[in-house]
């Protein structure tokens, strides 16, 4: 039998979750406490800052992605934008995830202009 999961029980408005934990991973978790009866907000805390576990956490629905050795400050501002339903990024994950898009869009608009002969 699965044990109960904490935000079940204590009904937080923001989930701090850890990438990598013993029996769950923190990609499924968060998609576990997001798909609970009552709105939470999950923001990802982790060491691991690889460009795959954040884009799975964004893509499972976490609001925002930071590494632990982020200032408590920081932390604090993050936490409470969560709450307000504001999404955040470690300043670096930023870069990375707008350097990204900037290559996809690269990439979409090359595809479209070589096969926009082809437009009926």
């Amino acid at each position: 039998m699965p044990m109960p999961m904490p935000a079940a029980r204590h009904e937080p408005d923001v989930v701090l979750m850890d990438i990598r934990m013993p029996r769950l991973d923190g990609i499924a978790a968060t998609r576990q406490v997001l798909a609970l009866s009552r709105p939470r907000h999950v923001l990802i805390l982790t060491t691991f800052d690889t460009d795959e576990n954040v884009f799975d956490a964004l893509e499972a629905g976490a609001v925002g992605f930071l590494v632990k050795d982020t200032p408590p400050t920081q932390l604090i501002e993050a936490i409470q934008a969560a709450m307000r339903g504001g999404a955040v990024t470690s300043p670096g994950m930023t870069r990375r995830l707008v350097d990204r898009d900037r290559r996809s869009a690269h990439r979409s608009r090359r595809t479209q202009q070589r096969c926009g002969a082809w437009r009926f």
